[in-house]
């Protein structure tokens, strides 16, 4: 359905953001020792890597991007 209408469930256009913290940072209080990661539906992640492949695919057979 993703794919013939171009339009994806409202839930998978939603993350959860975690803090995880840097190594070697010992101030737990300053905000700039922390990286966030996204985590994401796992059906949402399979449907772009799909969706990346189909498009890679798509640009070398039609030669649309230069060397």
């Amino acid at each position: 359905m993703c794919f013939e209408t171009g339009r994806i469930p409202s839930m998978w256009a939603k993350s959860i953001i975690s803090s995880i913290p840097k190594s070697g940072n010992k101030d737990k209080r300053d905000p700039m020792s922390y990286r966030g990661i996204s985590l994401a539906s796992t059906l949402y992640k399979m449907y772009t890597n799909k969706l990346k492949n189909r498009v890679s695919q798509w640009a070398d057979v039609n030669e649309v991007i230069v060397e």
